[in-house]
């Protein structure tokens, strides 16, 4: 089966595809329409600032929670591809004895779950101990970064930032940050094709739901 799509994509309507993954959506709530992905229906539901996208007035208090807590989890049962290994113990054969293939089945999670147990007995409270030092020190770095570079500290809650870590995190520690004549030109460059792809979308929804011009002068 090909990569599922993430859990914000249920609360929009997609009125025009765009191969790079920003679409043309209407919100099923609130009926708005705006150019974008993930990042945007997050932000638009969530009430998100700063992220071009006006916030969602008729989203309920439990699909804002359940987007919020898919969120912090990082989705990751939602967009990871899913794979059915043919060599795996735990596969059931169609054609087996039924009560055979329970008795691997439970026996196969009954030592998994021994074992973790196992684990948890003999290492006590040091894992723990370890990873709430290493959340603390994580934390740390990011708010020395947002002082050192005199950064809004609002912008901790932009959708860019956590997405960006959801990604860093999953590379994990061999990633490298890209060096400054990059940001300059190649990624720029990119974001700059992603913008003119959503005008493209945008523009084409004049047609439907046409467009007004304001000014101030």
């Amino acid at each position: 089966m090909g990569r599922q799509k993430g859990l914000e994509w249920e609360h929009v309507l997609i009125q025009v595809k765009n191969a790079k993954g920003t679409h043309l959506m209407k919100c099923k709530y609130c009926n708005h329409v705006f150019v974008g992905g993930p990042h945007r229906i997050r932000a638009h539901i969530l009430g998100i600032r700063g992220q071009g996208v006006e916030k969602c007035t008729k989203a309920s208090d439990v699909v804002r929670s359940q987007l919020r807590n898919a969120m912090v989890h990082g989705n990751d049962h939602l967009n990871s591809d899913v794979q059915t290994d043919a060599n795996s113990n735990t596969i059931v054969n169609a054609n087996a004895d039924a009560s055979t293939d329970a008795s691997i089945s439970s026996s196969i999670s009954m030592n998994k779950m021994a074992t973790k147990k196992q684990k948890i007995e003999t290492s006590g409270s040091l894992p723990m101990s370890f990873e709430l030092a290493l959340r603390k020190q994580a934390e740390e770095a990011i708010a020395r970064f947002f002082y050192a570079e005199d950064i809004p500290h609002g912008k901790v809650e932009s959708s860019f930032f956590h997405d960006m870590l959801m990604v860093v995190s999953k590379v994990g520690p061999s990633f490298k940050a890209p060096f400054a004549y990059q940001l300059r030109k190649k990624y720029l460059n990119g974001e700059v094709e992603n913008v003119e792809h959503d005008l493209i979308l945008l523009k084409e929804s004049w047609k439907t739901y046409g467009c007004t011009i304001v000014t101030d002068g």
